[in-house]
């Protein structure tokens, strides 16, 4: 079988009409709920890395190295979180490890660690680091020896 003409160019001249191709304008938008991955409309960005396993192997880390990447993830009410106690706050946590652990394992090990800028969303506006200010301020408001 022929290589694609693609195949036949510089892999320096590859690269660049990889980026070229890839990158997006803007995030990529990704929601999780309850450890289900939804691909983001539009995705069709991929279909470049679809059509060879030569291509696919040099492009789909670039996909994931050069875009930023809006994860949005859906744990229920927020208010009933922000009021929970402690225990469940790393209850949470948790849950919020494995629905990330979710969207690592449907993009694979190697995409996940080309990754370069992330944001996670809980619900419709809040941010992971808000929620980590808050369970860090509540651990320094425990009476020592707690």
């Amino acid at each position: 079988m022929d290589q694609p003409p693609l195949i036949r160019l510089p892999a320096e001249l590859r690269n660049h009409i990889y980026e070229l191709a890839l990158l997006r304008g803007h995030p990529v938008e990704i929601k999780i709920y309850d450890d289900d991955v939804l691909s983001p409309v539009g995705y069709d960005v991929l279909a470049l890395t679809r059509t060879c396993k030569q291509i696919r192997h040099e492009s789909t880390g670039l996909f994931y190295s050069i875009n930023e990447f809006h994860i949005q993830l859906r744990v229920g009410s927020l208010k009933f979180w922000y009021q929970a106690p402690r225990t469940m706050l790393v209850s949470m946590e948790r849950h919020l490890m494995t629905l990330l652990r979710s969207f690592v394992d449907s993009i694979g090990a190697r995409n996940a660690t080309s990754l370069t800028s992330v944001t996670l969303q809980l619900g419709e506006d809040v941010v992971f680091e808000d929620l980590r200010r808050r369970r860090n301020k509540n651990s320094s408001s425990l009476p020592s020896g707690s």
